[in-house]
């Protein structure tokens, strides 16, 4: 993990996983590891947030923000925002939208724009585990801030280009960068970044076993956090300084560091540091008994006999993954497992040594399981982003090509129908062959009758296949064209026009987006009756979905005039399931609750049902559904109203379509409604807070 901090500010900005075999795993917030916890710091140059917005759909935001942009010096901060943004799950792409910044930047002759471009895409590389590149890159960057005369960009760089030197463990050169860019910040008065290049060079030194210089910069770290208050950076230095003197036997100084680190983080709400903190004071009881410190020691923190140092040990390696249990750390929670089997090894119990070192075991197994999960969903990701921008480019050619949209409609329902006549042909003509079955002749006139059809049914599916890949883009393709011209002229004539025939735009656009989502229904419910559906499961992090899902719908509850709300009375919930069924089920009982509700709320609440079950649950207080009809709801093309007079619109696939995604993803789906009271409709899983 890296650490990247704002240029203006002292504002923590973003914790990133780097690939594997990149760098090492750095546990918690100020990016260390065991025994030492290196402090790596990217430091980059900020432009504006855009709200609370994060991943893709900022991302979207920007791409947004990056056509409508007055000049070139703003695109190139856009730009060089977008790639930021890429670096943490893409970085081909983030590496190419920083090029586009860099080139842009060189067009219109910004030196600084070519320093901040520079600095974007050495942090791609960065993270891609491409250090040559991104030393290169950092070194453009700061040549540039020097150019311009930008010391706080000529220091960040200077930070930068240490870490990397660090990482590819040349100590000189890490060392006198790290040195440069503490000279810069105490000329520009810059503490915090002061702090953060002296905590750097504590921890290189001490890597360089130059105990003497690592302490010194250390202290250093120390004074400067006590002074900004800093409490988590007091903590992990406590920490770096007992790893120091624990190196050294000096088993009764490590011990008073740790101590106060613990002290600290007993008051903070870090899981990670406190659970770290509780295992390297069991390492460090457990490191003494070995080397026999307690014969003749004098330090009142250390017991005077082995077992009790031991089973002091085990008290603290045991209550470190107490704290683990919640956040599933699997390699610290394995390593303590390791660590208790040498103390029951060294107090003899033989059988508890055993135990936990299968259980260790056990935990490397699943860790190593879950390396291979995760580099196949890089590769798959890699694949989807390749897929859809061959999809966009696919869409760019056919969008150029204007068809009729009447009449693609008549021909899509026609060949429906035709589908569906041959599907019943089909059918009959199975049934017309088992009643001629009554001899060996005829048994064997069958036999070639059920091959002949099934190879019709095996045509007439990728007759199907086919055809409703085509329809995908051939119904979008007008549609499209109809909204970007509708937009155009709108754009153009919009204020040249009354009132009256300004709500024609909207009548466009709304009967637009209806037909697009009548066949969106219509091919996921082909797709699920005829089993093609592939299910791709994924961690998900639920509460972020459902505010996802939910902002969809901000600007319809506000032009309804009802109320529209997320609550969560759970907890934090990481749900294994296919990430576009769970999106597409809230998307559509959500729909459903907004169309059907014309005064009051809807709310869409994550809740512990019965027997500790998750669940969610979208409480509406629509018209509601009459009790002879909740039996049926979930009937595909079922409305209570149906005919062309009926009040409300859609073709009424969405809540069956939502029962049947919920299904797929292990989860049931209930509703309770009261005609003119409003309904609920409830979403349980088969997960509990423990599980979870």
């Amino acid at each position: 993990m890296v650490i990247l901090y704002s240029a203006k500010g002292n504002n923590f900005l973003e914790t990133v996983n780097l690939k594997k075999n990149a760098v090492f795993k750095i546990p918690y917030m100020f990016s260390y590891i065991q025994p030492l916890r290196v402090l790596i710091l990217f430091l980059i140059p900020i432009i504006s947030a855009y709200g609370q917005k994060t991943g893709l759909e900022l991302i979207d935001s920007l791409k947004s923000a990056c056509a409508e942009a007055p000049g070139d010096t703003d695109r190139v901060k856009i730009l060089g925002k977008i790639s930021f943004n890429y670096y943490n799950f893409d970085t081909d792409s983030g590496i190419f939208y920083g090029r586009k910044a860099l080139d842009l930047s060189e067009k219109s002759g910004w030196d600084k724009g070519i320093a901040l471009s520079n600095n974007y895409i050495g942090i791609n590389y960065g993270v891609k585990g491409d250090f040559p590149k991104s030393l290169d890159y950092f070194r453009k960057s700061l040549n540039s801030y020097i150019m311009v005369g930008d010391k706080q960009g000529e220091a960040y760089a200077c930070n930068n280009i240490g870490n990397l030197y660090r990482i590819m463990k040349n100590y000189e050169k890490s060392i006198e960068y790290l040195d440069r860019a503490v000279d810069l910040n105490i000329e520009l008065g810059n503490k915090l970044d002061q702090m953060k290049s002296y905590s750097n060079l504590g921890i290189t030194y001490t890597l360089l076993q130059n105990n003497d210089k690592a302490v010194e910069n250390l202290n250093k770290t120390m004074a400067l956090a006590k002074e900004l208050n800093l409490k988590e950076i007091i903590a992990n230095t406590l920490l770096n300084l007992s790893d120091i003197k624990i190196n050294n036997k000096d088993y009764c100084s490590g011990l008073k560091f740790a101590f106060q680190a613990l002290e600290i983080a007993g008051k903070l709400d870090n899981i990670y540091l406190l659970s770290s903190l509780l295992a390297d004071i069991g390492k460090i009881f457990l490191s003494a008994s070995e080397d026999q410190f307690f014969e003749g020691n004098k330090c009142e923190l250390y017991p005077s006999d082995k077992r009790t140092a031991l089973l002091m040990a085990e008290n603290y390696f045991l209550r470190s993954n107490e704290k683990l249990k919640p956040i599933n750390d699997l390699p610290m929670i394995s390593q303590n497992m390791l660590s208790l089997s040498r103390v029951y090894e060294n107090l003899g119990d033989y059988k508890s040594a055993i135990l936990y070192l299968k259980k260790y075991d056990e935990i490397q197994d699943s860790i190593i399981s879950l390396d291979k999960a995760l580099k196949i969903s890089e590769v798959e990701k890699k694949l989807e982003v390749e897929l859809r921008d061959k999809q966009i480019e696919i869409k760019n050619v056919q969008i150029r090509e204007k068809q009729n949209q009447i009449n693609l409609l008549i021909i899509i329902f026609i060949l429906l129908i035709i589908v569906v006549v041959l599907g019943i042909y089909l059918v009959n003509k199975r049934k017309e062959i088992k009643l001629r079955i009554k001899t060996d002749h005829e048994r064997q006139r069958m036999i070639e009758e059920l091959t002949e059809a099934k190879e019709k049914a095996e045509s007439a599916s990728i007759l199907k296949d086919s055809f409703i890949n085509n329809i995908s883009h051939e119904i979008r393709t007008p549609l499209n064209g109809i909204l970007g011209y509708t937009n155009l002229i709108k754009e153009t004539y919009f204020d040249r026009i009354d009132e009256e025939d300004r709500g024609m735009f909207s009548g466009i656009e709304e009967s637009s987006e209806r037909i697009v989502r009548t066949f969106d229904l219509i091919l996921d419910y082909s797709r699920i009756r005829s089993g093609d559906f592939i299910l791709e499961k994924e961690n998900i992090d639920l509460e972020n979905l459902c505010r996802e899902c939910l902002s969809r719908f901000t600007m319809l509850a506000k032009l309804k005039k009802i109320g529209l709300s997320f609550r969560n009375d759970f907890g934090p919930v990481i749900l294994s399931a296919d990430n576009y069924l769970l999106r597409q089920t809230l998307i559509h009982l959500l729909d459903n609750a907004i169309k059907y509700t014309n005064k009051g709320k809807v709310e869409l609440i994550m809740t512990e049902g019965e027997n500790h079950s998750m669940q969610i649950k979208v409480v509406d207080s629509g018209v509601g559904i009459r009790a002879d009809l909740l039996p049926h709801v979930f009937a595909p093309y079922n409305q209570e109203e149906m005919g062309y007079g009926r009040k409300y619109e859609g073709v009424g696939l969405g809540l069956s379509l939502a029962k049947e995604f919920s299904e797929m993803n292990d989860a049931s789906l209930s509703v309770q409604s009261q005609k003119g009271l409003g309904t609920t409709f409830t979403i349980e899983f088969n997960l509990t807070k423990r599980s979870n």
